[in-house]
């Protein structure tokens, strides 16, 4: 398809300028409603053979955007057809146990909402790097400093 050749120009493009590949596959592996994709395993099978050749340029593998405060901010849009935490968490650990069997030396980025960063935050174990989005500057996270988070 159209939007496979577009992968695959993309990836020799960055390959080929020796760029280093964030592989975000959000979109691949799940679905609009945070549930893991009907066919997430066939999907990613079918990505990782395109990108079997730039395998040395991919340094990192996104999984998915601020996954707890898509289910908060879902929740308070009324939209609950939106996966529960619970869910949240599971989800993300199924795909990235696949992503990591499949590329075990390729590290797996968490990245959440400074919103819900608190003391209860439960992050899957599957991920190896962790960082959290801030859109406002570190001195000021809904008025508290980031080292209050």
């Amino acid at each position: 398809s159209k939007s496979i050749a577009l992968f695959k120009e993309k990836l020799a493009y960055l390959a080929q300028n020796e760029q280093h590949i964030l592989l975000s596959v959000q979109h691949i592996l799940f679905d609009s409603d945070g549930r893991l994709a009907a066919n997430y395993a066939s999907d990613w099978s079918r990505i990782l053979d395109i990108a079997e050749s730039f395998r040395q340029s991919i340094k990192a593998i996104f999984l998915y955007d601020e996954p707890f405060w898509n289910v908060v901010s879902n929740q308070q849009k009324g939209r609950f057809t939106f996966v529960s935490a619970g869910e949240m968490y599971d989800n993300p650990s199924t795909a990235g146990r696949l992503v990591h069997k499949t590329l075990p030396d390729t590290p797996l980025i968490f990245v959440e909402g400074y919103k819900v960063v608190n003391a209860d935050l439960r992050i899957p174990d599957v991920f190896d790097w962790i960082g959290m989005d801030c859109y406002t500057g570190f001195e000021n996270f809904s008025g508290k400093n980031i080292s209050e988070h």
